[in-house]
């Protein structure tokens, strides 16, 4: 978020222009994602490790060309700098109490709110989510299964990148019309606590950050009313964020306690199986039939390369790859986990 902050404005400052600013801003937080892909991807990296590296090296690089290119060394500002104007809805912006939040926002607000529903419908509703999902949750059998889970773990990141990059946009074009050092002050870590607190719901990670937000502008609001000490208040935000995470914590253990924990295993009957091994799955299928810790039902989809549809709620169909059947049809694996006694006392 940072480098594409600084984009933003050095860009949009050299040319006169937003439009050039947010893509200068877009294409160098993916670029930076795509770094951290390749140190968790291919080099096998530690996800949080790399991404604390990669997060010092760009407020260290920011730092530098600030200075260098910009001339400045804390903060860089210039009339040159054009600003997004504030849109006016009609009849919501003379709403009472709710008009001034729902109106007068930039064109970024406005898209960060309309890109939840599209984020929505492709992680629930698209292939290409499904595959987003069974990776995220049973990366070892969405591999079985056929899914190139290197590429789908890369798009993701890069996807990443893209979010971060309109988000550092507006924090230096819409937001404050600046750069400053470390600017973004740890936005970032606060959204991974508001995704953890949401368990990955767009709809409620979009509720959570909007409630973070809300604990950063009283951090900002009450000293002016209180009489407070400003550092203190600033603490806000940043307590709220502990709270969502020890909550978090303990719905998590309260759920596992009740429930067991979910395992993911590959089970098949020995005819799938025979069918399998002439196509190289022998071994993979072989090393996951060996203490099968939950129950993974055989469902019949169509012809070979027909994308995989939930079946029924909760059961998700994919593909294996393999001869079909003398019906015509393709065997697939379909997850249907449960509660693994071992892991608590469900």
């Amino acid at each position: 978020m940072i480098v594409a902050a600084f984009a933003a404005i050095a860009v949009a400052y050299a040319n006169e222009s937003l439009a050039l600013g947010v893509i200068a801003g877009i294409v160098s937080a993916m670029a930076l994602a795509a770094l951290l892909a390749v140190f968790n991807l291919r080099l096998r990296a530690n996800i949080f490790i790399a991404g604390i590296a990669v997060t010092f090296l760009a407020y260290g690089l920011t730092a530098l060309l600030l200075k260098g290119v910009l001339g400045q060394e804390g903060v860089f500002s210039s009339d040159r700098i054009p600003t997004f104007a504030h849109l006016r809805i009609p009849i919501i912006a003379d709403l009472p109490v709710v008009g001034p939040s729902l109106s007068g926002h930039t064109a970024l607000v406005y898209l960060a709110y309309l890109l939840v529903p599209v984020v929505a419908f492709f992680l629930n509703r698209t292939p290409w989510g499904l595959r987003v999902r069974v990776v995220g949750e049973a990366e070892d059998a969405a591999s079985a299964a056929g899914i190139n889970v290197f590429a789908i773990k890369f798009e993701t990141m890069l996807l990443s990148g893209l979010f971060c990059g309109l988000a550092g946009a507006y924090l230096s074009l819409g937001y404050v019309s600046l750069f400053a050092k470390q600017m973004t002050n740890e936005r970032g870590l606060i959204a991974l606590a508001a995704i953890f607190f949401a368990n990955g719901n767009p709809y409620w990670t979009a509720g959570v950050a909007l409630l973070f937000g809300t604990a950063t502008a009283l951090s900002v609001r009450l000293p002016q009313v209180t009489g407070l000490a400003p550092q203190l208040l600033q603490l806000i935000p940043y307590v709220v964020t502990l709270l969502a995470l020890v909550a978090v914590g303990v719905r998590k253990t309260r759920a596992r306690n009740r429930h067991g924990a979910w395992r993911f295993e590959l089970y098949a009957p020995r005819s799938i199986v025979r069918q399998l091994r002439p196509h190289g799955l022998d071994h993979e299928v072989d090393k996951r039939l060996q203490n099968v810790e939950a129950e993974l039902s055989i469902g019949i989809s169509g012809d070979l390369g027909h994308e995989p549809t939930l079946a029924s709620p909760g059961r998700e169909f994919l593909e294996v790859p393999g001869e079909a059947s003398r019906s015509g049809r393709t065997p697939v694996i379909a997850a249907c986990p449960r509660p693994d006694s071992r892991f608590g006392s469900g």
